[in-house]
């Protein structure tokens, strides 16, 4: 079936009214799909709970405007090839595994974006399935690549303002290119996925001449912004998959002389860079000391991994349960992320997720392999070779290799923006399908629509909540964190955030830790700040027993109440937790010196010296000698 008739098909009206709604609807769910792209890439990723609740807000409102849709065009038809079984399965699987977890609310993000994910998914695969649409998309991500490049050279350059939308730059990454996001790495695997497109669609697709040439030089622009964010892995993966998907050109006949021609530049500029690129080239020199920061990380997450083999240690608990694990001075800061997508995956949803997201990729490119047979050549005009189907097939597919084997050594796939224009090219490419069978279109009865509905503003009404939800919690957390210092004001915000969302231990842990300074102020005259504290970070050590600045922090609060008979089994719960951080044995050897116990304090204080050296741990060692030496016939230590 010609691809124009069969769109005519699927939104044939059954009257005016009905056909006005759905043709609108339809409108609608295209725009918010492109908004929700171009918004998440330009707000930081879409990585904090405030920026990623406007994307919960859009997505609630696809899952509206297609529930909407299922009863304005009583002929519109369910398109479900085998990938959505999978995606279903793994939503299910998300459901029970967060259910059964120990530490509820890390579990809970990974749910919430999990039925994101999901349900943009299921509704591109049925809702932006026209080539047109298909264009308009793609489009969409060259153009605003494109831009960002434009800023990334900026940056590369070193002349971009320190602060991207008013958040700062992280001086770790220096002069690389990273657009409108924190990290380079998530910059460079958005624009690997984007490039194969471009290239794609300027050298097979159905454009004009000028069209065309815009389009090649966006694909230079885009690989050359992958070349200014310096990302090793990056790099790698998008010379890996463009490479790859010029052999395929060599290999259909019409496109083997630009394949060679594009082939050949892409070497060159290989050659030229390595040779020329200062930047790159210590990049690659420090490969060695990152690698082994990384190699330590796998090591941790492999241990847990052991933990529970099968269903994994719980989803978003990595970075929690990491401190035990941790047995190296390598890392002194929470590392977030495995750095690797598919060691996390196994480590937080077992062999089982990992089977299920397995089967999944599998699908996919099973359905890209048979759909290649039937686009490669447009059937439907005789005598073109070009097809912008083929085009995005071909691009999409290889986008979507270089941003996989990327995910290696980054965790592309925990950034909302990069997950996002995955997924969706994912649901397109799945959705192109249709051009090779008509085996899984499906016409919903009556009772089948009602229950497709239901699930459909179910769903709807979820995402919305938590929506909601997480941007007021998030709203009273920033507000508390914008403070110099922690003060009255700070702690209201903080009792806010708490009273709406009381499972997050970190904004527990920083209550306590809020009244406790508050306290240290307010101490000998007024106790209660102190011991409000304790309740606080007793309450945030339940949730979250392996953080380990928690213990430490009580222990504090006993110090100051004068109640340190109490508190020495809290600083070795802490020490035991990271037995490689340097504040566990520096508050530990403080409260050796309120004990008086110098000899104890001393080694505490010269242990976390050891570790890091900081001006506290001088100062107090410092006062230790002096105080010794106060004493009649005591021996310097």
């Amino acid at each position: 079936m010609d691809s124009s008739r069969q769109d005519r098909f699927e939104s044939a009206p059954e009257g005016r009214a009905s056909d006005w709604i759905d043709r609108y609807c339809e409108r609608g769910i295209i725009a918010l799909v492109l908004l929700v792209l171009v918004y998440a890439t330009l707000a930081w990723g879409a990585v904090r709970l405030t920026e990623f609740a406007m994307v919960q807000g859009a997505t609630a409102l696809v899952l509206i405007l297609w529930g909407v849709r299922l009863w304005a065009n009583r002929s519109l038809r369910l398109f479900w090839p085998p990938i959505c079984w999978a995606v279903l399965a793994f939503v299910v699987y998300a459901i029970v595994r967060c259910h059964y977890v120990e530490i509820a609310y890390p579990a809970r993000q990974e749910l919430n974006q999990t039925f994101v994910y999901a349900a943009l998914f299921f509704a591109i695969v049925n809702n932006v399935n026209r080539r047109d649409c298909t264009t308009w998309i793609c489009v969409t991500l060259i153009a605003l690549g494109s831009a960002l490049v434009v800023v990334a050279a900026i940056q590369f350059a070193g002349h971009s303002p320190p602060r991207i939308w008013g958040s700062i730059r992280t001086v770790v990454y220096g002069t690389r290119g990273s657009g409108t996001f924190i990290n380079p790495n998530h910059f460079c695997a958005l624009l690997e996925m984007i490039a194969p497109i471009a290239l794609s669609y300027a050298l097979m697709g159905r454009f004009k001449p000028t069209a065309k040439v815009v389009l090649a030089y966006c694909a230079c622009l885009l690989v050359a912004g992958i070349c200014v964010s310096v990302s090793r892995g990056g790099i790698v993966a998008a010379a890996i998959s463009l490479t790859a998907f010029l052999v395929v050109l060599l290999f259909q006949r019409g496109y083997r002389l630009r394949a060679a021609v594009m082939l050949a530049g892409i070497f060159l500029a290989g050659y030229v860079a390595v040779h020329n690129a200062d930047a790159l080239n210590r990049r690659f020199a420090s490969a060695s000391s990152d690698m082994e920061l990384r190699t330590h990380i796998w090591g941790i997450a492999h241990q847990l991994h052991q933990k529970n083999i099968a269903w994994g240690i719980g989803p978003g608990h990595f970075d929690y349960e990491f401190w035990p694990y941790h047995h190296s001075s390598v890392i002194r800061l929470r590392p977030g992320y495995v750095h690797n997508d598919y060691l996390q995956t196994v480590c937080e949803w077992g062999v089982v997720g990992m089977a299920i997201i397995g089967a999944a990729l599998a699908l996919l490119f099973w359905g890209i392999a048979r759909t290649w047979t039937f686009v490669r050549r447009d059937p439907f005009e005789l005598g073109s070779r070009h097809s912008s189907k083929a085009a995005f097939v071909l691009g999409g597919g290889f986008g979507l290799l270089a941003v996989l084997i990327h995910s290696v050594s980054d965790f592309n796939m925990h950034i909302p923006a990069v997950a996002l224009v995955a997924i969706t090219l994912m649901a397109q490419l799945s959705a192109q399908l249709r051009f090779a069978t008509e085996r899984f279109w499906f016409n919903p009865r009556f009772a089948e629509r009602c229950l497709l509905s239901a699930t459909v503003m179910a769903g709807a009404v979820w995402i919305a909540f938590q929506a909601q939800h997480g941007f007021s919690e998030q709203f009273f957390l920033n507000r508390a964190y914008r403070q110099q210092a922690w003060n009255l004001q700070s702690l209201a915000d903080l009792r806010s955030a708490a009273e709406i969302e009381p499972l997050n231990p970190r904004t527990l842990y920083d209550l306590g830790d809020c009244l406790r300074c508050l306290g240290d102020q307010a101490l000998p005259e007024d106790p209660s700040f102190s011991k409000e504290a304790l309740v606080w970070l007793d309450r945030a050590a339940k949730i979250d027993p392996y953080h380990p600045l928690t213990p430490m922090r009580y222990g504090m609060c006993l110090d100051a109440l004068d109640r340190t008979a109490e508190s020495l089994p809290y600083f070795e719960r802490a020490c035991a937790l990271d037995p490689f951080g340097y504040m566990e044995p520096l508050y530990q050897g403080r409260h050796y010196m309120i004990l008086e116990n110098y000899p104890a304090a001393k080694e505490a204080l010269v242990r976390s010296l050891r570790i890091y050296g900081t001006q506290t741990a001088l100062d107090l060692l410092w006062v230790i000698d002096d105080r010794i030496a106060r004493i009649p016939g005591a021996k310097k230590l």
